[in-house]
Formats: C-alpha cells, structure tokens, sequence
C-alpha cells in the first residue's frame, strides 16, 4: 500500500484524462478528496514509476541471499511433504487391497 509522506494517508489510483489520452497516477486520497489545503506537497506518481518500483523491490527480496535460502527450504520442505503425501497413499491402497489378496490368488488358479 502507497502512503503520503505528507499526511500519512493512503494513496489511490487514479486516470486522468487530457486530450483524449489516458493516464493512470497514483494520488493521496486526502489531496484528491480535500483539496490542496489539506495536504499540499503530497506528489502525483505516474503508474508506470510505481510498477517500476515494486519491481524492483521484490527483485531486491528475492536476490537476498536469506531469501534464496528460505526458499530452498521451503522446495525441499515441499517436496518432502510431497513424497510423504505419495507414500501414505500408497500405503492406505495397499492397505484396502490386503484383504482381496488371498481370494485374487485362488481365483488366478
């Protein structure tokens, strides 16, 4: 979440429009909705600069060497949880078919 360094309010997408063009920018709702005495030196973000920044942010997170190494704990984690999944499975059908066994055996004589 966006917030005014300003007043300490949210910020909120908006599309202005100018000759004929569109243009989506993220402003402080106390500016937009009270005006400029309210919250005068709050800054307009253009939408793209604030993709750009998210981007980079998480690019930022997840390059972290903490991160890489949470997240390879987690995959391994998973993929454990994974087989231990598969093997309990596998084990309940064994365990179902058990008693069928000796009738499939005399029945294949």
């Amino acid at each position: 979440m966006l917030v005014c360094g300003k007043c300490d309010t949210a910020y909120r997408r908006a599309v202005w429009s100018k000759n004929g063009k569109k243009k989506a920018v993220w402003c402080c709702i106390c500016r937009m909705e009270y005006g400029k005495k309210y919250c005068p030196d709050s800054s307009t973000l253009e939408e793209t600069a604030v993709q750009r920044a998210v981007v980079d942010a998480i690019q930022k997170v997840v390059n972290d060497d903490g991160c890489q190494a949470a997240l390879k704990n987690l995959q391994l984690h998973m993929l454990w949880s994974s087989f231990f999944v598969t093997l309990v499975a596998k084990k309940y059908r064994l365990a179902t078919m058990l008693p069928f066994v000796p009738r499939m055996v005399c029945d294949s004589r």
